[in-house]
């Protein structure tokens, strides 16, 4: 059993640095190709969003509490991150404000 569950991790930590380095092995010139410039700019937005459908997949809006902390949550993210322009700042704060609404008032 132990020896099995090293073994699996063992096997994930060389996949994951196969996966880490094999880019760079493809292409030495990979920054100067038009379609990497444009996966840079394309994929932090889109894994913005499919977090945030993720995340909200499970939130039912006809039973209680109606996704209300998640929406409070959500407006103050938005207004911390247009506020001060820090979006980790946003993240941070508007997990710990969903956390108290979760535990300490609902």
């Amino acid at each position: 059993m132990i020896l099995t569950n090293i073994f699996i991790i063992i096997a994930a930590t060389i996949a994951t640095i196969i996966t880490r380095i094999s880019p760079m092995w493809i292409s030495k010139d990979i920054k100067s190709k038009q379609w990497f410039k444009y996966l840079s700019d394309v994929l932090p937005v889109t894994s913005f969003g499919l977090l945030f459908v993720y995340a909200l997949k499970g939130v039912s809006i006809t039973v209680y509490p109606y996704g209300i902390s998640e929406l409070v949550s959500i407006i103050v993210i938005v207004g911390i991150v247009y506020w001060k322009e820090n979006i980790l700042l946003g993240i941070f704060s508007g997990t710990v404000l969903y956390m108290i609404i979760i535990n300490v008032i609902m």
